[in-house]
């Protein structure tokens, strides 16, 4: 009985890691869902917008949750809404792990204002994600940040953060 237990505890437990996709990856899912991307975009604005919030976390309401719904067949977890001078901006985060004092987070982005800032932020056409989070542990780094253009207002963020 406790061999099953333990069984059935691991299986969950590793079913739910999801290996971390590649910046290739992520942008040809981009490339090959465009239309999906822009029905997101728009929908979540106008959402965001409604709400006469700086910041709004999609997903409240029903006509949300169908949303969300449609984010999730592109493999998003969610869509933070966010307003910055005056324009919408998205944050849809698609893998997060933390390992011990550690966080990263792969996101995809829209009318994200770190997209056109250069200085502390790498941008990288074809970066691996895997070469750039080696990056900062190899040079004992507390917070990187890769930016990967996808076109003029998307992009992949990549966010690495070690606590202190």
């Amino acid at each position: 009985m406790t061999r099953i237990t333990l069984l059935t505890v691991l299986i969950v437990a590793l079913s739910g890691c999801s290996p971390r996709p590649s910046s290739n990856e992520l942008a040809s899912q981009f490339r090959n869902n465009r239309s999906t991307f822009t029905m997101l975009a728009t929908l979540a604005c106008w959402v965001g917008n409604a709400q006469e919030k700086q910041t709004y976390r999609i997903g409240g309401s029903e006509n949300e949750k169908a949303i969300i719904a449609l984010a999730d067949t592109v493999d998003i977890e969610g869509i933070k809404y966010r307003t910055v001078d005056g324009r919408c901006t998205l944050k849809m985060p698609v893998w997060n792990d933390e390992d011990g004092n550690t966080r990263t987070l792969i996101s995809y982005r829209y009318n994200d204002p770190l997209q056109n800032q250069i200085d502390g932020i790498e941008q990288v056409d074809s970066a691996s994600i895997d070469e750039f989070i080696e990056l900062p542990q190899q040079q004992d780094l507390s917070e990187n940040t890769l930016i990967r253009p996808l076109s003029k207002h998307w992009n992949i963020s990549v966010t690495y953060k070690k606590s202190v």
